[in-house]
């Protein structure tokens, strides 16, 4: 493969992983529509996919550098420690497909708060070159 082609790829790997970072950013209400919408899914699996191995793949190969790629993966270890504490931790259940839930008061814990906060710092860190 050519070297423009594989820096496409890479590209391509960190703007998806960029987007898994930014569903777990949301304030709670948007968290709320996002699980509904089936994105907060979407994320919390491409962040577990590429975590910690391919993260670290992207770092050394200049994607990414260190302090994005440890940001990211600290927020991997604490979704999944949700994940782990919690048996639906993502509201995935049919009766969280209502309106009544936007209005509910998921995804504002201190464990998702500590993930949004995470995740807006590195969304932060992955918008500076």
């Amino acid at each position: 493969m050519s070297t423009k082609a594989e820096d496409l790829i890479k590209g391509n790997e960190r703007d998806l992983i960029t987007h898994a970072v930014h569903n777990m950013a949301g304030c709670p209400p948007a968290s709320r529509r996002w699980a509904q919408m089936g994105l907060m899914r979407a994320g919390y699996d491409r962040l577990v996919a590429a975590c910690p191995t391919r993260i670290y793949d992207l770092r050394d190969a200049g994607v990414l550098n260190p302090k994005q790629a440890g940001t990211i993966v600290e927020l991997t270890e604490l979704v999944k420690s949700i994940d782990d504490s919690h048996e639906d931790f993502l509201y995935e259940k049919p009766e969280y497909d209502t309106r009544e839930f936007l209005w509910s008061h998921a995804f504002e814990g201190d464990d998702w708060r500590a993930v949004a906060l995470t995740a807006r710092r590195a969304l932060r860190l992955l918008g500076r070159e």
